[in-house]
């Protein structure tokens, strides 16, 4: 059985933060991608300490996965993921 799934993220000039623009499309971009295009999950990558994307995929009920590093530069990252499953019982 495959298991089909992609990446969400997002990047906003500073001066567009805090408007809900981020949570906004991906909340749609998720619900597109796990219905309408019948992904299995949904990943979103943020780096360590930005609490601001955080916030977003908590808001978006994505749930701590795993930590690793970024091979070519050693940057420590936190993966966030959602399943269609998981997605479903929130809405």
């Amino acid at each position: 059985m495959s298991r089909a799934s992609a990446e969400i993220g997002w990047r906003l000039r500073r001066e567009h933060w805090g408007q809900g623009y981020a949570t906004e499309a991906a909340a749609e971009l998720l619900r597109f991608g796990l219905t309408g295009a019948g992904l299995d999950r949904i990943v979103s990558i943020r780096h360590i300490g930005n609490v601001r994307s955080e916030r977003v995929m908590d808001k978006l009920g994505l749930r701590f996965d795993f930590q690793t590093t970024v091979p070519a530069t050693g940057q420590p990252v936190a993966v966030h993921a959602i399943t269609r499953q998981e997605h479903g019982a929130g809405a």
